[in-house]
């Protein structure tokens, strides 16, 4: 399974089409762990082998990345997290 989420932050923003092959794959690696028959939904074979879903995993390790990048201090990429009104208002003219 670790393949299957090195560098998934990197490829969170791929295409829904990309990201399903990669849920079909996590299915069928589950279905052959546990033995169970093809037309076994995927949610029961994630609570069979204890694994969540790829797209939580994904949202588990972005959630964990930035919060290292937030706890060392003059990180390079810390700026990427600031929220400033300018994200958000800059384009704004009075």
């Amino acid at each position: 399974m670790r393949v299957m989420v090195y560098a998934c932050i990197a490829y969170d923003s791929a295409s829904l089409s990309i990201k399903s092959k990669l849920d079909s794959i996590q299915n069928k690696a589950m279905r052959i762990c546990c033995g169970a028959m093809t037309r076994t939904p995927a949610t029961s074979l994630q609570c069979e082998c204890g694994q969540p879903p790829l797209h939580l995993r994904r949202q588990r390790m972005l959630a964990d990345y930035s919060l290292k990048i937030k706890s060392v201090p003059n990180h390079p990429t810390a700026h990427t997290l600031e929220d400033s009104w300018h994200n958000h208002y800059g384009k704004f003219k009075q």
